[in-house]
């Protein structure tokens, strides 16, 4: 009566990102002996850095943030977070 519904495999080609934090450490040791521009450099890795605390911040506040983020209010909210965190004593 409840029989199993009809199934099919797919097979999907993706890239190998399985590096992590190698992989890019690797394309900068490339990118520095080529004479290139790496892959991801500061600036870019300070963007995505400020969009994660972004998302931290606006979470925890239950409203909208802006970018830049204000610095004050995500001090303040990992000061709050670090005190949470501490084993009672």
């Amino acid at each position: 009566m409840f029989g199993l519904p009809a199934t099919s495999t797919e097979v999907a080609e993706l890239e190998d990102t399985s590096g992590g934090h190698r992989a890019v450490y690797r394309d900068l040791l490339a990118a520095i002996r080529a004479g290139r521009p790496p892959r991801a450099d500061g600036r870019e890795g300070r963007m995505s850095l400020e969009l994660a605390n972004a998302i931290t911040l606006s979470s925890h506040a239950g409203q909208p943030v802006t970018l830049p983020l204000d610095r004050a209010a995500y001090d303040a909210l990992l000061a709050d977070l670090q005190r949470q965190a501490e084993p009672m004593r």
